[in-house]
């Protein structure tokens, strides 16, 4: 067990998950929600994820979080008062904050396999596997 965990969890406990869940929520940062409780953030992870439970409430939370920042950076697209590039790198910012919360809103990435000529593969890749082996001693002569 970290040391110093034990005042810490009792803390945390007293905030309880529910409140934890809704600051996430709200987009505040989980270093934030640590210090509002005065704890290390490395006792707020041991705390979430001692109990599982929790620890996939907390998760939820999260998700909804990367679809709430994806959904401020719409806003800040249509946001007619803020000029253009300063709302498209406000909206970048958002997706890519959504996108590290949570890897569903990151850039879709397809691998394909090409021949030798940069042509679509038409098979899978072989992969080859070697295994070492001992080398046999030598019979004597």
């Amino acid at each position: 067990m970290l040391r110093g965990v034990g005042p810490a969890i009792a803390k945390l406990d007293a905030i309880g998950t529910d409140r934890v869940c809704d600051a996430v929520c709200d987009g505040t940062p989980l270093k934030t929600i640590a210090a509002s409780a005065k704890v290390s953030i490395g006792a707020l992870l041991h705390w979430i994820e001692a109990d599982p439970d929790r620890s996939a409430r907390v998760d939820t939370a999260r998700r909804l979080t990367a679809k709430m920042w994806d959904e401020k950076a719409e806003e800040v697209l249509r946001d007619k008062t803020i000029d253009i590039a300063r709302s498209r790198e406000l909206a970048h910012h958002y997706r890519w904050r959504s996108s590290k919360i949570s890897p569903s809103y990151g850039d879709r990435v397809q691998q394909q396999a090409l021949d030798k000529h940069g042509n679509p593969a038409d098979q899978s890749p072989q992969v080859v596997i070697y295994q070492w082996a001992e080398p046999k001693p030598e019979e004597p002569k």
